[in-house]
């Protein structure tokens, strides 16, 4: 069994959750057609670069939130 070490405070419960069901279903696919084609490459891809993109956007919502709030 791989043991992958992710940082305590890093991730919430149900981000950690999201990002386990996607490697077990990554696993999954590689077991049952024996290699990973492009296509599901990329979609996992995709996916992690959707969840940054989610995680850098919500960072800026919040600067931004935050520096309206000073100068209202």
């Amino acid at each position: 069994m791989a043991t992958i070490n992710i940082p305590d405070g890093l991730l919430t419960d149900s981000e950690l959750q999201q990002f386990q069901s996607g490697v077990n279903d990554a696993v999954k696919e590689k077991k049952r057609t024996g290699l990973m084609t492009m296509s599901r490459f990329m979609d996992i891809l995709k996916s992690a670069c959707r969840w940054i993109w989610d995680k850098i956007s919500g960072i800026f919502a919040d600067i931004w939130s935050g520096l309206c709030d000073i100068f209202s």
